[in-house]
């Protein structure tokens, strides 16, 4: 499968033949908008593979942005922290975009599971994430949905930046005026592009973006976060971030700045790509490990005597009260044990296992079914 084959599979009336000529699809991974991702095979070398199905009968969908995400996917080929397109096909009603598959998922499963990410794991990838965008950024290639769910993890966990679905390439100096995106992760000119008078946005709202997933994980929640659409539109706008909210977890000031100068309002004034990778934060090497024999052999004394002190503890029980014994013997474990093992010696006889009685019968405190009426009926007839 090569940029040839791809180019002329496009040029076909009805390449979607050759599509299934050549791969099986299985079952779907996912889907976003208005287009879903199977899995599929490859039937002459087995290879698995995703292919990304467009549906043209959507309202949403149109041929010309579908054929701008290919071009602009084409234009970023090669870089490793960008999804490769391998090949793509179409017809009347579909097309379909052959990508490699990424089994671990995107990076908001991942987060799901880990709740929170280190500052190492953070840096690991962030600093691809920011590679990738100063790869697209230096082709003029604006991604304009850069998210959690859009950021791919391959079999070694590295980053693949996915989904041009919105993307654009703009000339220099070019702003846009619609409105796109996901919302929770939209900058603040991208959102005064609702208005009357709209600023128009650039490659600087991806890196807004990446402020806010940057923010994402290392805390577990978003920046600017509201059940009301209206009141996370206001957060936004103001650009007010806290890193002194309850339960917030301790982080370097290296990366409460990039995280700043990721979610500054003014794009002009908004680090870019290539600036963030010289950032203070991924030039800070994390301290190694080393091993401190007197430090460690403290701890394993302090854990021997606390673990002789609960055994203490265990064998050696606080003394109970003669009045409380009378009162209520039978809420103390030993005299429980010792009163059920006493009735059991002497009332064990009793129990009868054809009758399907059993042991607890013995211990019971409330009376059986009928036990009162029975009684009753023996008193009456003097039985």
């Amino acid at each position: 499968m090569t940029k040839e084959t791809d180019i002329t599979t496009l040029q076909d009336k009805d390449s979607a033949k050759i599509f299934y000529s050549r791969y099986d699809p299985k079952e779907k991974l996912g889907s976003g908008g208005s287009a879903s991702v199977h899995r599929c095979i490859e039937k002459e070398t087995g290879e698995e593979y995703a292919v990304k199905i467009i549906d043209l009968n959507d309202e949403d969908n149109d041929a010309e942005d579908v054929c701008k995400e290919i071009s602009n996917l084409r234009k970023v080929m090669g870089h490793p922290f960008i999804i490769e397109l391998r090949d793509a096909f179409h017809s009347d009603q579909y097309y379909f975009l052959m990508f490699d598959i990424c089994r671990n998922g995107d990076l908001d499963d991942y987060l799901s599971i880990k709740v929170t990410l280190s500052e190492k794991d953070t840096k690991f990838y962030m600093r691809q994430i920011f590679s990738a965008l100063a790869f697209m950024h230096s082709k003029n290639i604006f991604h304009r949905d850069l998210k959690l769910e859009n950021i791919l993890l391959d079999k070694n966990f590295n980053v693949k930046i996915t989904d041009f679905g919105f993307s654009e390439e703009l000339k220099r100096g070019q702003k846009l005026y619609d409105f796109r995106g996901s919302f929770n992760y939209l900058a603040p000119e991208t959102i005064k592009n609702q208005g009357a008078d709209p600023p128009g946005c650039s490659i600087e709202a991806d890196i807004w973006a990446c402020g806010v997933i940057m923010y994402t994980m290392v805390t577990g929640f978003h920046p600017f976060w509201s059940r009301n659409q209206r009141t996370l539109q206001k957060n936004i706008l103001r650009g007010l971030i806290s890193f002194d909210c309850p339960g917030f977890p301790k982080i370097s000031d290296e990366l409460k700045d990039l995280i700043r100068r990721c979610l500054t309002i003014d794009p002009t004034k908004r680090i870019t790509a290539i600036q963030a990778l010289s950032h203070p934060f991924f030039k800070k090497s994390h301290q190694k490990y080393t091993l401190n024999p007197r430090k460690r052999f403290k701890i394993a004394i302090t854990c021997v005597i606390a673990l002789l002190k609960i055994k203490k503890l265990h064998f050696n029980t606080l003394p109970i009260r003669l009045s409380e014994v009378i009162e209520d013997p039978y809420r103390f474990r030993f005299f429980r044990k010792k009163i059920d093992a006493c009735a059991f010696h002497i009332y064990g006889h009793w129990i009868k296992k054809e009758q399907g009685q059993n042991r607890t019968a013995l211990f019971q405190t409330i009376p059986p079914k009928g036990y009162y009426e029975q009684l009753l009926f023996k008193q009456q007839y003097c039985i």
